[in-house]
């Protein structure tokens, strides 16, 4: 506005004079001014019609001309100081300058008269939103909140304004102050506000009782069910609250709204709840499998046994459940506990139960098992009938069922050695093993056309035996090592060749397999 402020003041004679101070119009102040904008200033122009050099002041309120005051005013602005500009066009406030002789323009600084008003009916919504009225003609707002002692701002062009964050459950004295751009503003009334935060950590216990926390500065709380399309809700003033009656084995959603003295509404995240009945009726047959009804809802069932002052359980998803060992002859306390999703338990009566004594299942004794496949034992008691094993190369192989102690494998596996063992069984099918015994085997045997034999050296051998067979003669050669030569191989013949190991007591621990070679 300074090019178009109109500066008017009564001169010396009362006559008032009206200047428009455009560029040109300047020179009606001083063009050439020395010192300070403090001192009184000698112009070369006439300024009060007295058509003599003139002495002027410039002030706050305008100038004084020879000790005279002339105030400045301008229709819908107010006056805000003398200002001159630099090479740049930048502004300077004229008494922040000493000026040298030269030609210097002055400027009067104008700012519209303010028509702002302050904002009213201030307001504030449960989410900490702001609103108000009123304001015109601001540039800007600024929206306070005052707290323990601490008090913050956010600007805002507009209502309404919404707080991220209030201190829950804490007294706040919200305002709002309006700004017109000139440094001018107005304040709003206070007024109170709470903020009530929603209930949290809403959880419900195994008796129907729903805790939570947050909700600092409800009034009061409702905590609600739904169920099978139905709401019901009771209030309360505070955590935690017990429902009377939950329907079993039915999904609830339960949920907390906190209410505020104005009746705002905070509402919690909702929990799903199933109500699980106790297990009833609980049932031990003979050969312990546990049996019983209720329980609707659980996730799943904990079946314990109690014998001896030991404890144990298993779990299970539903009814019945086998105990695989029970103690013969010892009382069992049974009972049966169902869990809910949330490791809420819900226990049964308990019952007594005594497993009969059971015959104990042995295993077979003094296996005892030759070079030719003949495995005999002691019996076991209690068995029904009996398994023979052998375990030649990683592979096993099992007889037919037999009930005698005595067993001829039809093929025993010449040269190789195995591992026999024998299984017992009683009438229930259940089963032991004896001990197993190692029958050694000469292996690798290998016999030329020239009668040199080579074999595998046996574990504890003393010595070994060849034998050859030819034209119905036996004949065998004592050695200690390997290879061996016949001294004699007759020609033309075929020979079965097979050797044998002995222990330094002379007793045979391992055979070969036979080799049938034609001499030459």
């Amino acid at each position: 506005d300074y090019d178009n402020a109109v500066i008017s003041y009564k001169n010396t004679k009362g006559t008032t004079i009206t200047v428009k101070p455009t560029s040109s119009s300047y020179e009606k102040f001083p063009s050439s001014i020395i010192g300070t904008p403090e001192e009184r200033i000698s112009a070369k122009c006439e300024i009060d019609g007295d058509d003599g050099m003139d002495n002027i002041t410039f002030t706050d309120y305008g100038f004084d001309v020879d000790d005279t005051e002339c105030t400045l005013s301008k229709d819908g602005y107010v006056f805000k100081g003398w200002f001159t500009k630099d090479s740049n066009g930048k502004e300077i406030a004229f008494n922040s300058t000493t000026f040298t002789a030269g030609v210097t323009n002055v400027y009067a600084k104008w700012e519209a008269e303010s028509k702002l008003t302050a904002p009213e009916n201030v307001a504030v919504s449960a989410d900490g939103t702001v609103s108000w009225n009123g304001g015109e003609n601001a540039a800007y707002f600024r929206v306070y909140k005052v707290y323990n002692g601490i008090t913050k701002n956010a600007k805002t062009t507009s209502s309404p304004y919404t707080f991220q964050s209030l201190v829950s459950g804490v007294e706040h004295e919200i305002y709002v102050v309006a700004y017109d751009g000139n440094g001018n503003s107005l304040k709003s009334e206070s007024v109170k506000f709470t903020p009530v935060s929603a209930p949290e950590n809403v959880a419900v216990s195994a008796d129907g009782t729903v805790t939570w926390t947050g909700g600092e500065g409800a009034s009061y709380y409702r905590v609600y069910k739904v169920y099978n399309g139905i709401t019901k809700n009771a209030k309360t003033t505070s955590s935690p609250y017990t429902f009377q009656s939950l329907a079993k084995g039915v999904e609830h959603e339960i949920y907390v709204v906190a209410f505020d003295k104005d009746g705002n509404q905070y509402k919690s995240e909702s929990v799903k709840f199933t109500p699980v009945s106790a297990p009833a009726n609980v049932k031990v047959s003979e050969d312990g499998t546990v049996s019983w009804t209720g329980g609707e809802g659980a996730s799943y069932y904990r079946v314990y046994k109690v014998y001896n002052g030991i404890t144990k359980n298993a779990k299970t998803t539903s009814s019945p459940y086998t105990f695989q060992n029970l103690a013969e002859g010892v009382e069992h306390e049974i009972y049966v506990t169902a869990f809910d999703k949330d490791g809420n338990q819900y226990r049964s009566e308990s019952v007594k139960f005594t497993p009969e004594k059971k015959a104990v299942l042995t295993a077979p004794t003094n296996i005892k098992v030759d070079a030719d496949g003949n495995v005999t034992w002691t019996a076991a008691e209690n068995a029904a009938y009996y398994k023979v094993s052998k375990v030649v190369g990683g592979k096993t192989y099992t007889g037919k069922q037999i009930t005698d102690t005595k067993y001829t494998f039809i093929s025993f596996n010449p040269g190789q050695n195995k591992t026999v063992y024998v299984t017992a069984f009683d009438k229930d099918g259940n089963s032991i093993k004896s001990a197993s015994v190692t029958v050694k085997a000469v292996e690798n045997l290998a016999v030329t056309a020239t009668g040199t034999v080579t074999f595998n050296k046996v574990d504890g051998a003393s010595y070994y035996k060849v034998f050859k067979e030819y034209n119905g003669i036996t004949k065998n050669a004592k050695t200690t090592t390997s290879p061996y030569k016949f001294q004699t191989f007759t020609k033309g013949v075929k020979h079965d060749v097979y050797v044998k190991a002995f222990n330094a007591a002379g007793k045979e621990i391992a055979v070969s397999k036979t080799v049938t070679i034609t001499a030459e």
